[in-house]
């Protein structure tokens, strides 16, 4: 009398498992991917010889000295959410925004491949 459901729920149980071991190789290649990406941005600026502090700079995201007058300012006003939130990871997604480093790292990279 049940055996078509008895079917559907073996044939869910196994689609299940299917999908966790596919969501567990994919996390295992995104770990492998990221490894490799930081990997080799650390070749290119090993290769340039640079310290983090140039690179910063290079980059143009290097701390900049802040003013007696910022300070306070900074301690009156409330932060807001922005200032408040972590730099975003570079993803595919991040790449395609305007960042001002008008195409820096591609030239690092084309430089030295």
């Amino acid at each position: 009398m049940f055996e078509k459901l008895n079917k559907l729920r073996t044939e869910h149980e196994k689609a299940k498992a299917r999908l966790e071991e596919a969501k567990a190789k994919y996390e295992e290649a995104e770990e492998k991917l990221n490894a490799e990406l930081a990997t080799s941005i650390l070749d290119v600026v090993a290769r340039k010889d640079f310290t983090p502090e140039q690179l910063a700079e290079h980059l143009g995201v290097a701390d900049k000295e802040k003013t007696a007058s910022s300070k306070s300012k900074k301690k009156e006003a409330k932060p807001t959410k922005d200032e408040d939130a972590e730099p975003l990871p570079f993803t595919e997604d991040t790449d395609a925004r305007d960042t001002g480093n008008d195409g820096i790292m591609e030239d690092i990279l084309n430089e030295s491949f």
